[in-house]
């Protein structure tokens, strides 16, 4: 084992990269548990330069193991001075100058340099937190007299106007059985004529 350096195993197919993110180009695949020299981790995230079959580049801590008093490990903060694992820092422009000279992403050197400039400063392979739940809200209380939503008020009549009246319908008459004591009236008969009766010597009086 090199000094200042320490074996790991790969936990996984994973990507060797040409730096401390993945959003660097990658390298090459170490295949699952693959044998692995770890030279330094950054302080700040589990990032390591690795070197894998003689090709350098950078690993997520979260993929490498290590022995660590006779068990394996995740390569992480809290077991870097344990197994004398350096923390170190990435230099764009010297680690792709003395690596990566003859790779095909190398002619896009500047837009990657522009890259490791610019991007936020934060932990190489930050993740943003998940998306909380809205927080619940307790239900509203409505005014007294309030209507309930989806109901539409009665609507107002303009002034002048009267509601329609019922009406008597006309053509409906009383049945003869419902009122007896009236009778039809083409049988009505007139009134018996009153006789009138004279005094003995009155003019123009018919006995």
């Amino acid at each position: 084992m090199l000094s200042n350096a320490a074996q790991g195993y790969a936990t996984a197919n994973v990507n060797l990269r040409a730096g401390p993110s993945t959003d660097y180009p990658a390298v090459t695949v170490i295949p699952y548990g693959a044998p692995v020299t770890i030279f330094g981790c950054l302080p700040d995230a589990p990032w390591c330069d690795t070197s894998y079959a003689g090709i350098r580049g950078w690993v997520s801590g979260n993929y490498l193991q290590t022995v660590y008093q006779q068990r394996r490990v995740y390569v992480g903060p809290e077991y870097y001075a344990p197994l004398g694992i350096p923390v170190i820092g990435f230099t764009f422009d010297t680690y792709w100058d003395r690596y990566y000279r003859n790779r095909p992403f190398y002619r896009e050197r500047n837009r990657w340099h522009d890259y490791h400039v610019n991007r936020p400063n934060r932990p190489p392979g930050y993740r943003p937190p998940p998306n909380r739940p809205p927080e619940a809200r307790p239900p509203s209380q409505r005014p007294p007299g309030a209507r309930p939503p989806g109901q539409r008020p009665p609507q107002a009549r303009p002034s002048g106007q009267r509601p329609p009246q019922a009406r008597p319908d006309r053509d409906r008459r009383p049945s003869a059985s419902n009122n007896p004591d009236r009778r039809p009236q083409g049988n009505r008969q007139p009134p018996p004529r009153e006789t009138r009766r004279c005094a003995p010597g009155q003019d123009g009086c018919r006995r």
